[in-house]
């Protein structure tokens, strides 16, 4: 084990307990920061930051969320929170905001409004005869690649999946599983449209990809209500601010949580009774507000981390490294650590810009992908309601003592 301390912490580095050899790639071992002594008060007992440490066949380290991006996020961020305090001064306003803001992103991302749909099999991807909006309604396949005359008809799944099994082969993949043929069937077909964002739509197409906001008021919230709202809300969670991460987790957005309607229902409240729409609209504001305080903190230990290194990150190791944790205007002002979860959809472009690449082609290709995700889950969405539409309309009718059809 070896230490070398930076500004606030010190790294320690565990060596793998028994080798693991890939294809292209071997583990080094995992990096654990811990706060330098004076700032143990500030932190959990016991409190590291760890991330994993790989080497490419070409000798280049990056670094990964040594467990999950979950632990990655809410580590990180007390750690930052604890420098960003130091740095700056910070006062109990200061790290209150900061501690509320991180705790409403993670409200954010409990809510329904997180998009989870996966497209791994072939029946994520069919749309059932009950399902179909249209007659010639086959695929959640995005619209662009509709467009193109090869994929049109019954047959475009088929088609669009030996065109991903060639991708994923051609990519060094001996045999492509349905969901890398998935994958690389819609990179491929991204990086063939000649499509770039406007640099004002980023910001909103990265929201877009993590969250559905269809069931949301279309109105934005007034200044005036959102004062109310705003009070109520963090007066509310001020009490649990030290509960600990499961106690607050259940009491906030667990099975049995009635936080929304505990705000909406204060009727002697200045704004008096809101509708539970607003609460939830107020929730995905102020949550996607929240990403961007705990990418300052990413940002901060992140960068604490890297001048820890006994062997400093070379200009590839820091390109990759920056992209993960840090702040980006590809990502909409966020690091890609905040859009993790959509690796599965993104992995063969993240991995290009990761390692470097930066021009005009693949930062297209990547909107592009999160784009399709957005567009192919409210395509999913909304087939999926239209067949359970017809689904208890059937039923209905034929429930005894209905002799009506579903259409009379």
């Amino acid at each position: 084990m070896e230490n070398r301390p930076a500004a606030y912490g010190t790294i320690t580095f565990v060596p793998p307990a028994s080798p693991v050899q890939e294809p292209t790639q071997s583990l080094v071992g995992t990096f654990c920061w811990t706060s330098l002594p004076q700032f143990h008060s500030e932190l959990p007992t016991g409190f590291s930051f760890d991330l994993q440490c790989w080497r490419r066949f070409d000798g280049v380290r990056y670094f990964l969320p040594a467990t999950s991006s979950e632990w990655t996020i809410r580590h990180g961020f007390a750690a930052g929170m604890a420098i960003l305090s130091h740095q700056q001064q910070w006062g109990a306003h200061e790290r209150f905001s900061y501690r509320a803001m991180y705790l409403l992103m993670r409200q954010l991302r409990g809510l329904s409004l997180r998009r989870k749909r996966k497209f791994q099999k072939v029946c994520d991807l069919f749309v059932r005869d009950e399902s179909r909006r249209s007659p010639d309604e086959w695929s959640v396949l995005p619209s662009f690649l509709l467009d193109i005359e090869a994929f049109s008809g019954p047959g475009q799944i088929q088609t669009f999946l030996e065109q991903g099994d060639q991708a994923a082969r051609a990519a060094g993949i001996e045999s492509p599983t349905v969901s890398q043929k998935i994958h690389y069937g819609l990179f491929q077909a991204a990086q063939a449209v000649n499509w770039q964002s406007a640099a004002d739509r980023i910001p909103m197409l990265i929201r877009n990809a993590l969250f559905d906001e269809s069931g949301l008021p279309d109105e934005p919230i007034g200044e005036e209500t959102w004062g109310f709202l705003e009070e109520r809300i963090l007066t509310t969670i001020w009490p649990h601010l030290e509960d600990d991460e499961n106690t607050f987790a259940s009491w906030f957005q667990g099975a049995r949580s009635s936080f929304v309607k505990q705000i909406a229902q204060q009727k002697k409240a200045p704004g008096g009774q809101l509708s539970k729409e607003q609460v939830r609209q107020f929730l995905m504001e102020i949550g996607w507000k929240g990403y961007f305080y705990v990418a300052q903190c990413l940002e901060a230990v992140s960068r604490d981390f890297g001048q820890a290194l006994q062997d400093p990150l070379t200009e590839p190791e820091r390109r990759f490294f920056e992209r993960l944790y840090s702040p980006q205007q590809v990502f909409g002002g966020l690091p890609f650590l905040l859009l993790w979860e959509r690796m599965p959809d993104l992995s063969a472009a993240a991995v290009n810009y990761l390692n470097g690449m930066n021009d005009t082609k693949t930062i297209s290709t990547l909107h592009l992908l999160l784009m399709c995700y957005a567009q192919m889950s409210d395509t999913r969405r909304a087939t999926d309601r239209q067949g359970q539409q017809k689904s208890r309309a059937r039923r209905k009718w034929k429930s005894p003592g209905n002799d009506r059809s579903p259409t009379s």
